[in-house]
């Protein structure tokens, strides 16, 4: 197939890549570089449809043989990753899992290259669609292929920015420190005091079903349950993980609080919201 002649030479350079730094490292990406290469990819792309845009190898790049193709690559790789334990410390057996990146798949050079010609692909068919038809008529195509970059996009650069710590929250001491994977401590913005945790349990035979903490984050108050995050900022979001099992009811001592900090999350959401009213407009359509 002429789609996975030029894909595998970028995988294998991927996996050369791979096997060689040992992955990427998501930090080197973070605002502003993030948005600068992005900025500078939209441009080239745009000057390459512009001038290049009826050539064989462009079209070729943004045709539906290419995105089926990338999605079912994207697809296998995920899948194969899934079946192996994620593990971002010490080697484990067998090597190859490391040379491959299967063992941390989602910052492997070969799922991030896949990643990118998707986006590639995509941004390159909007591009030809809005320059060639214009925009009237063209929203439902637009809002699908649209809301998929933004959201593909938005995962892909904020990933950067994106941070996922947890702290101990105490009765007797506010904390201002989170630690991430590696165990290393970060400050925290706030100040968090755990205050009171309930057990809700059912009343037919008295089995947990729901954990209530009660925090004060700067002295105010905060109620964390499972599954049912607070937001602080547009950006901070709290998560209650875990507590102290060892003690009674009335007199848990502390909780695990997840704090995720994601400045990139509401364009994710606006490129679903884009793809739902996409979906929607096509099935009216079709209708």
């Amino acid at each position: 197939m002429p789609y996975i002649a030029l894909i595998v030479p970028l995988l294998l350079a991927a996996l050369l890549v791979q096997a060689w730094t040992g992955g990427v490292t998501p930090a080197v990406m973070a605002f502003p570089v993030n948005v600068a290469v992005a900025a500078a990819a939209l441009v080239v792309l745009w000057v390459a449809e512009s001038e290049w845009g009826s050539t064989a190898w462009l079209k070729r790049l943004r045709s539906g043989g290419m995105a089926c193709t990338l999605l079912v690559l994207t697809v296998l790789w995920c899948v194969a990753g899934g079946l192996v334990t994620q593990h971002h410390g010490a080697p484990l057996q067998p090597a190859w899992w490391h040379a491959f990146g299967l063992h941390a798949f989602t910052t492997s050079w070969p799922f991030v290259v896949l990643l990118a010609l998707l986006q590639l692909h995509l941004a390159l068919l909007l591009m030809h669609r809005l320059r060639h038809k214009g925009l009237p008529g063209q929203w439902t195509f637009v809002a699908l292929h649209g809301g998929l970059l933004l959201a593909l996009a938005a995962g892909f650069l904020g990933s950067a920015d994106l941070t996922d710590h947890r702290t101990i929250v105490t009765r007797h001491e506010a904390t201002r420190t989170a630690y991430d994977a590696d165990g290393l401590a970060h400050p925290l913005p706030w100040a968090l005091q755990l205050t009171d945790f309930t057990v809700q349990r059912n009343a037919a035979d008295g089995s947990p079903s729901q954990f209530v903490a009660s925090l004060t984050v700067d002295d105010a108050p905060v109620t964390l349950a499972v599954n049912e995050p607070q937001a602080l900022t547009w950006c901070d979001d709290l998560y209650l993980t875990s507590y102290d099992r060892a003690a009674t009811d009335g007199h848990t001592a502390y909780c695990i609080v997840q704090v995720v900090h994601n400045p990139w999350k509401w364009l994710s959401y606006a490129g679903l919201a884009l793809l739902m009213a996409g979906s929607t407009m096509l099935l009216r359509r079709v209708r």
